[in-house]
């Protein structure tokens, strides 16, 4: 549809070497944004099940009560969803 005005459209070949730098640089960044991201969440659910299994060793030494565990697990498993 677009294709005849974009063809239409000449670009200086110094404009398009910057604007395609511009682009890269910028994907570059986005890409570890999002891998530091990444990396943010998986330490998030490692510790989240840390925490789950402390809880559920508590739990079965009697170290805490049963109630409390479930809320907690409960928590746990619903931003355990959310991270994963």
């Amino acid at each position: 549809m677009l294709g005849g005005p974009v063809k239409a459209v000449h670009i200086d070949e110094g404009l398009r070497d910057w604007l395609g730098n511009v682009v890269e640089h910028h994907l570059r960044q986005r890409h570890k944004t999002v891998d530091a991201e990444k990396g943010r969440f998986k330490a998030r659910a490692s510790r989240i099940r840390s925490l789950m299994d402390k809880a559920y060793a508590n739990k079965l030494e009697g170290k805490i009560p049963e109630d409390y565990s479930a809320i907690k697990s409960r928590e746990w498993r619903k931003e355990l969803s959310r991270v994963n």
